[in-house]
């Protein structure tokens, strides 16, 4: 799944892998999916009012890739870049939590499955 949409998530398309994983209805991936955004806006609001990174005033072609967005919407800003990296590396540390319990549930999941054929 992940090397068929590698190409796709480079251009901020990520249909497939919510198509193809069980995310979209997946109860433990719920809160991720609204919290993530939620804080990521709440911390850029805060970065333009404090001056650190400057207002994106330019439009940008859409499929261009996420991180470089902000970069490109600001005429280039590199503060703006490294700004966004630190964003994305703090998703990927919030993600973390939910991607281990998911795979712990998976396994209690196969475990109660294999447990549930011995007793058949």
């Amino acid at each position: 799944m992940a090397k068929m949409n590698l190409w796709p998530l480079l251009f901020s398309s990520s249909r497939g892998f919510l198509v193809g994983l069980p995310v979209i209805l997946n109860p433990i991936y719920a809160l991720e999916l609204v919290l993530v955004p939620v804080v990521n806006m709440l911390i850029a609001a805060l970065a333009i009012f404090l001056h650190i990174v400057p207002t994106p005033v330019y439009t940008v072609l859409t499929g261009t890739p996420g991180p470089l967005v902000p970069f490109f919407a600001t005429n280039g800003n590199w503060p703006t870049l490294i700004f966004t990296i630190f964003l994305f590396c703090l998703d990927v540390v919030m993600m973390i939590p939910a991607v281990k319990l998911d795979n712990r549930t998976k396994i209690l999941l196969k475990d109660y499955e294999m447990e549930d054929d011995r007793h058949v």
